[in-house]
């Protein structure tokens, strides 16, 4: 089985859920959360994999969550990271989604979000047709750890 048809197959899924992805990535700007308070955005993405019926696992202590893809048959693993903490900054652009909770997304983790997690869906709806494991896993607090790790 060569991969190329697969492949195929999730780059016109994926066409196909732009608009989705777009909406998804409209909620998430606009609803944005600083570091360590991400809990309705957490909220957010947990319920896109529950109401897909797709194995998603909480952080024990955070927000935090990860989804485990098996294809058909065991093969190579891989992992997706998203983050999805917002910077602490008062957005000013004028967007009719703007966000109003004194963060913003500046840094596209927004974007790196919704595109995450319509692939995710892709994969899963096309999981019978691949060999290996994906996860996909959801950080927050990303912009945090990175400012202690510049100390």
């Amino acid at each position: 089985m060569t991969a190329e048809p697969v492949i195929q197959e999730i780059w016109r899924l994926l066409q196909a859920r732009r608009e989705e992805m777009r909406e998804h990535r409209r909620w998430l700007h606009q609803h944005a959360e600083i570091s360590f308070k991400e809990t309705e955005t957490s909220r957010y993405i947990y319920e896109f994999y529950k109401k897909r019926n797709m194995p998603v696992k909480r952080q024990a202590h955070g927000n935090g969550m990860w989804v485990t893809i098996g294809g058909k048959n065991p093969g190579k693993h891989v992992a997706l990271r998203a983050d999805f903490d917002a910077l602490p900054i008062q957005e000013e652009t004028g967007l009719s989604f703007a966000c109003t909770t004194g963060a913003m997304h500046a840094c596209g983790h927004d974007a790196h979000t919704a595109y995450l997690m319509i692939l995710a869906g892709c994969l899963w709806d096309t999981r019978e047709r691949w060999n290996g494991t994906v996860r996909i896993l959801h950080q927050p607090a990303e912009e945090m750890r990175r400012a202690e790790r510049g100390r």
